[in-house]
Parts: C-alpha cells; structure tokens; sequence
C-alpha cells in the first residue's frame, strides 16, 4: 500500500480531439520522507546543464525543447521506472505534443495521423507503466519496486537518452548536416525503437526510407 501522503489530479488531452481523464499520483513524501519520482532531468539546475550540453553538440533549440519535455511529460503519466525504450516512446511523444517543426511534418507527409499515432503512443506508455510497479513498503520505510523488492532510485536521464542523441547525430551526418533537429530525433527514433513499437510504427505506415526521403524533400523546400 502506498503511504496517503500524496495528491492526485486530472488531465484533459483536448488536442487529441478526445477527453481522457488519467489519474496521476505524485508522490512528494511518503511518511514524511521526501523522493523524487522523475528523472534528475526534471531538476532546473540539471536542467540548464543538460541545455548547454546540447547547444554544444549543435542540438536545435526546438530540439531541445522536445528533449526536455521528458520529464515532465513521464512524471505526468506517472511513469516512476524509466527504461531507454520508454525514453525514445516518451521521445516520439514529445514531437507529436510540440510545435510543428520539420520532424513532425515528416511524418504527416508520410502519411501519418498524428493523432492516431498518438492514441497508440497512449496505450503503448501505458503497458510500460504497468511493466515495473513500485509500492511502498511500509516495513522498511522506503519505495521499492514491486516484482522484485528492490529499492526504487531516481532514473538517470542523461545516461538513458545519451544513446538516442548520438543515433541522432548519426542521422544528421548521413543527411550532411552540422545541426541535430526534430527531424533526426524522428529518424533515430524510427532506427532504435525495440519490437513493440517498432509494431505500432508498422501499423502506421512509418518506416526510416520513408520519413527520410520525407525530410530531404521538405529540406529542398
């Protein structure tokens, strides 16, 4: 049983032209003991550290704003077990929910729907969440995770997106930029999903050679 100390909201997804009412618990203390339940990402300070990291390896502001949306978007879901397949799922998420930069029309001119995609995206986030319950445990005074008893710990999102950044970069040298845009987040995305998304791509008609030729069109204006 979870300690009481907590409070629960509502969220609306309005902008996916439906209502979808998630009941999220942010747990600020258990028995008076403070935790964390996002990444160290969601820490302003960690924050801006990780924004002049990116600016130095020429990740677009855009960019940017999508990677640090992460956090706050897990937390929101109330995902506390943050894995690399959910950071590139939450990712994908991210691009759908932002401005409509170049890595989202991609998509939409590869005949994407963007809000279906999303609505799969929904259910897809929602099975990672039930894949690694975490409980308190009231003997110990301390979350842990529920299959194993292990203690829950913070997870380290610098560590768990590095990966999907340098396939990131990849893509933009394959494509001879000097710049890592929304448009190379998609295609590394597209490159490192594990099998379950790489599924709810398919359904949707998404593959690399795609969204690729997508972005070297818009690109050539």
């Amino acid at each position: 049983m979870f300690s009481p100390d907590h409070h629960i909201c509502y969220i609306s997804w309005y902008s996916f032209g439906y209502t979808r009412r998630k009941r999220l618990q942010n747990y600020k203390s258990v028995n008076g003991v403070p935790i964390v339940l996002v990444g160290d990402g969601g820490d302003p300070m960690v924050r801006e550290n990780l924004r002049e990291k990116w600016f130095a390896r020429h990740v677009t502001d855009s960019a940017q704003n999508i990677l640090g949306q992460i956090c706050s978007r897990a937390n929101d879901r109330g995902l506390l077990v943050v894995e690399g397949s959910t950071i590139i799922a939450l990712t994908l998420w991210s691009i759908l929910l932002w401005e409509r930069k170049v890595g989202r029309v991609a998509l939409e001119r590869s005949g994407v729907d963007r809000f279906e995609l999303a609505r799969g995206l929904d259910l897809f986030l929602d099975e990672k969440e039930q894949e690694n319950p975490v409980a308190f445990d009231q003997r110990r005074g301390i979350l842990v995770l529920v299959k194993t008893r292990e203690r829950y710990q913070s997870w380290d999102f610098d560590a768990l997106l590095e990966p999907l950044l340098q396939q990131a970069e990849h893509e933009a040298l394959d494509l001879g930029h000097d710049y890592v845009g929304s448009e190379h987040l998609v295609l590394a995305i597209i490159r490192m999903a594990d099998p379950p998304l790489v599924a709810l791509l398919q359904q949707h008609g998404i593959s690399h050679e795609k969204v690729r030729e997508s972005v070297f069109k818009i690109l050539q204006g």
